[in-house]
């Protein structure tokens, strides 16, 4: 007799494509940071740190956050050196 099993599996599949869904946000989200040129430095921020805040622990989107890290560095620089 197997009591409790299909639900902790179901709930395993069931969290593990809620990580995968966010994952997948937090890609495109990032992308939209990197691809817009015309977000205030205070919005680029803003939508970084949401994304961070999520905790994901994915590889891309690891490389996604330093690269709109780097583009929120060099826009202050920008913005230092006028």
């Amino acid at each position: 007799m197997m009591i409790g099993t299909t639900g902790c599996q179901s709930q395993k599949k069931l969290a593990m494509k809620k990580r995968a869904e966010q994952i997948e946000m937090a890609k495109k989200k990032l992308q939209s940071l990197l691809d817009n040129k015309t977000m205030s430095l205070d919005d680029l921020v803003k939508g970084l740190d949401e994304v961070v805040a999520m905790n994901l622990d994915d590889p891309e989107v690891d490389r996604l956050i330093q690269a709109v890290n780097l583009k929120i560095q060099n826009l202050k620089m920008n913005v230092r050196t006028r």
